[in-house]
Formats: structure tokens, sequence, C-alpha cells
């Protein structure tokens, strides 16, 4: 079966874990090193192709296990061919905007993220993130549609750690406007927002005994409300 990595030596590693052999077990071959497509604006990752050796001594993999690690790979494998294709997607959505930006995907087990290097980081990421989170909105639709798998994924993009940045900075709105409702002692609606940023703000104040905070709207204008708990009825 091939498998895909950053490097040969991540891609083998990887498929050694998913057929759950050590690499006395296994035939390898190198079917692709890792190379930079399209102008260096997208990195495609190194392919081996790894199967078990029937003549190692002490294989016991039976037909049934290798008929659901087929399944399964066969699974891994359209998933891997999705995010690579989304990652050729966005760099053609990016191309359009005339803004040059090398894409690096991680994969986990239930996230994929694109991480962009561009020396426009502003126009990606737009005011308060805005654009940034269109794009990402638009890849999860594109991931959703073709993704003919059970599984759930979800994707996110980020530029420059981003993510990580607006992440500190909800937090800190969330206390600031919490002490600013107790202080007024009236409710305190913030800017609209996309969900994962409203659950941010929500487990920001979680634990805060004086306030408790509600999302209300309809998308895409659903906010999060600070409201202090003496006016909970």
């Amino acid at each position: 079966m091939k498998f895909k990595g950053k490097t040969i030596d991540s891609a083998i590693k990887f498929g050694l874990q998913k057929l759950d052999i050590s690499k006395e077990q296994a035939i390898i071959k190198i079917i692709s090193q890792e190379q930079d497509v399209l102008g260096g604006l997208f990195k495609k990752k190194a392919v081996v192709d790894i199967t078990v050796n029937p003549d190692f001594k002490g294989n016991s993999l039976n037909k049934e296990d290798n008929v659901e690690k087929t399944e399964k790979e066969l699974i891994d494998q359209s998933l891997d061919r999705l995010v690579e294709e989304l990652g050729y997607y966005l760099v053609d959505i990016l191309k359009k905007l005339d803004i040059k930006a090398y894409v690096n995907v991680e994969q986990r087990k239930k996230v994929v993220y694109y991480n962009f290097e561009t020396q426009r980081e502003g126009i990606i990421i737009g005011k308060h993130g805005r654009t940034l989170n269109s794009l990402q909105l638009i890849a999860q639709d594109y991931f959703d549609m073709r993704n003919k798998s059970r599984r759930r994924i979800r994707i996110v993009l980020d530029v420059s750690d981003y993510r990580e940045k607006r992440r500190e900075t909800l937090i800190y709105l969330a206390h600031k406007k919490a002490h600013e409702a107790l202080v007024s002692r009236s409710r305190v609606i913030l800017e609209p927002m996309p969900s994962f940023e409203r659950k941010i703000v929500h487990s920001a104040l979680a634990r805060d005994e004086h306030v408790k905070t509600q999302s209300r709207g309809v998308e895409p204008y659903r906010s999060v409300t600070i409201v202090p708990r003496k006016l909970i009825v």
C-alpha cells in the first residue's frame, strides 16, 4: 500500500505504524521524493509503497486482518488525495488574488492544518481575520462535499500563527468585556464571530462566578452576549 509523509522517513514511519509491523517485516519501495510544485507554492509529500514481507518469520497477520487494514488504508488514501486536492484548490484561489504563498499541510486525526507563508499576510487575514475565516469556510465546504468517508475532518487555515494570536486576543477581550458588564451592570454584546471563536470566549469565562455568556443571533451574525449573573432571571 502507498503511504505519504513530509519526508521519505516520515512516510515509512507512518506506513509501518498503520500496518502495525516493524521495518524488518516490511518490503519498502520509494515511489517519489518530497518536492515543491507549482513553482514552490505547494509542497508535495513523499510517497512510499509498503507491503508485508511474506517470507519474514513471525508474521501473523491473517486474511481478516489484511481485509480490515486494506479497507482502512483505502479510506486513508482517499482522504490523503482530498487533502492534497484542497491544497491545490487553495493555491489556485491565492493565485487569482495575485498572492504568492507557500502552503504547508499538517494532517492530524481529525484536523488538517493549511499554514500559509507569504509576505502579504494582511490581505489573506483581513480585518479581525474575516478574509481568512471566509477562505476557511470555503475550504471546509469544498472538503465536506468531496469527503466520501464517514470521518468528520475539520479544516483550519492559518497564517504566521494568527490563530494562536487571535485566541489570546479573544481571551483578553472576554475578560475585559466581562469587567465592563459588571461595572455597568448591563449586558455587553460582542461583535459577530464564527462558532470556533465564540467557543474561545465561552471557555474563557466558563469559570467566572460573576458573569454568564450566551450566543445569540443567526449565522453569520451570531455573537456572544456577556451577562452579569445578577441580571439573569
